[in-house]
């Protein structure tokens, strides 16, 4: 049975999306970069809107009971922009 006690500390988080499913990728890498631990998890979209709510509600009491939250040291990335190629007949790459 997992528990609390079961869980794995992440500081790295990654997310990229499809039509279908939201990829997430919760991380964990030693203060030298040192890649340790992933987890990776999909959900719908719907899924993820209702995540997102219920997240922003925590954040948002947890700031009540006890104050601000500052930045850390998480890494965060998502899917890159596609950037022009010039004197190409592709438009865009990524």
């Amino acid at each position: 049975m997992n528990t609390l006690a079961d869980a794995i500390p992440v500081n790295a988080l990654e997310v990229e999306h499809s039509k279908e499913l939201f990829h997430i990728m919760f991380g964990f890498r030693t203060p030298n970069g040192k890649h340790v631990k992933t987890v990776y998890a999909a959900i719908s979209p719907s899924g993820a809107k209702k995540a997102l709510q219920l997240l922003s509600q925590e954040v948002a009491d947890y700031e009540k009971d006890y104050g601000p939250i500052k930045d850390g040291d998480w890494t965060t990335t998502n899917k890159p922009e596609p950037k022009p190629v010039e004197n190409s007949s592709q438009q865009y790459t990524s």
